[in-house]
């Protein structure tokens, strides 16, 4: 599942609103094709996002957001730190091995990743406004349902699981200790 909301910063938002449900997917630059595996796309997607965040600097609105300077808002400098406070956010919370363990949930058909859908879905954040990009001044983001289907928990409530990714129901995620979706 794709997550639009960049809330307290760029960086901690899309890492957490990330955890255990799908990949981020809006962005901008030269994002070299779809990748084919989900772990790509979603390393590929914090870049673009970062990116997309980096072109539209000139646009940033501090009093938007909470008076934080840009720089904390994205949480880096450079779109490179950017993107790596992204990626050291997902492996804490998810730990080291996650992005293993998140291909081989899709080679296993507990996740379906639809590249297709990334693809759309990466060229319309491309094509957002930064005020769109940034929720600010008034601007509603409009990214299309491919949005939502990017990465798909096939796992039933009561399943056996090995990620919150596997689990097909909306409010469901994985028990760590059962290994069932519930």
């Amino acid at each position: 599942m794709i997550h639009r909301a960049r809330s307290f910063s760029l960086a901690a938002s899309l890492a957490l609103l990330f955890i255990g449900t799908g990949i981020i997917g809006c962005g901008g630059g030269d994002g070299g094709g779809t990748p084919g595996k989900l772990s790509d796309a979603l390393l590929q997607s914090f870049q673009r996002s970062c990116q997309k965040a980096f072109d539209c600097k000139p646009s940033y609105v501090p009093a938007m957001h909470s008076n934080r300077t840009f720089e904390d808002f994205v949480a880096g400098s450079t779109v490179e730190a950017c993107a790596n406070s992204i990626k050291t956010l997902l492996l804490t919370f998810n730990g080291q091995d996650y992005l293993t363990k998140l291909d081989a949930s899709v080679a296993a058909g507990r996740v379906k990743y639809n590249p297709m859908d990334y693809d759309t879905c990466i060229k319309a954040g491309e094509a957002e406004s930064c005020d769109q990009f940034f929720h600010q001044n008034g601007a509603v983001e409009m990214l299309p349902a491919a949005c939502d289907t990017v990465s798909v928990g096939q796992v039933a409530t009561g399943g056996s699981c090995t990620l919150d990714a596997d689990c097909a129901g909306a409010v469901d995620s994985c028990d760590t200790t059962a290994h069932t979706c519930g």
